[in-house]
């Protein structure tokens, strides 16, 4: 399985819904030309698919078992591509149970990542952008609780670069930088 992997390189860039994560990742797309995928937008058409879901702010709705089904999934079809790919994605979703892991074991074994990007706001900027977005339906939107989202995908981060023997970064994306 590992030569299989050779001449793909797996890059994750990731954060709380609002840090401004998939404008940035527009930005080094335009600029690059590196393939992109959003890892929700394939759970998304997956789940969608096969009657599962209707919308994506459903998808952190699912019972477990349905959830992992589905990161399988959209992890086997990620893992297809070759070259060097920026996976669009977040590390932990917050459900009514707790935290989700957004890729748990079996999807990094399908997914080895390479290196992995958290992008980073501060709460009063986060909670700006999720105040103008209303095309989204938000599992939380109070300052206290986006900070300890943060804290939730460093420790789970660190816990992927270990086990993918990936670097691990932190960029800071501050309004109009």
């Amino acid at each position: 399985m590992k030569t299989e992997h050779k001449k793909k390189e797996f890059y994750l860039i990731s954060g709380v819904p609002g840090c401004g994560k998939t404008t940035v990742i527009n930005m080094i797309e335009k600029q690059t030309g590196i393939k992109v995928i959003n890892y929700g937008t394939e759970t998304e058409r997956i789940g969608i698919s096969h009657g599962i879901i209707k919308n994506r702010d459903e998808i952190r709705l699912l019972p477990i078992e349905s959830y992992r089904e589905l990161q399988l999934k959209a992890a086997k079809n990620i893992a297809l591509h070759s070259g060097k790919v920026i996976i669009d994605s977040h590390i932990s979703l917050l459900t009514p149970h707790g935290y989700f892991v957004g890729f748990p074991k079996y999807v990094l074994d399908e997914i080895p990542l390479k290196h992995i990007i958290l992008i980073e706001s501060n709460k009063e900027e986060i909670q700006k952008r999720r105040n103008k977005d209303t095309t989204r339906i938000r599992s939380y939107n109070f300052e206290q609780k986006i900070e300890e989202h943060q804290e939730v995908n460093r420790m789970i981060a660190a816990g992927y670069a270990f086990y993918c023997t990936a670097m691990l970064s932190t960029v800071h994306n501050r309004e109009n930088e």
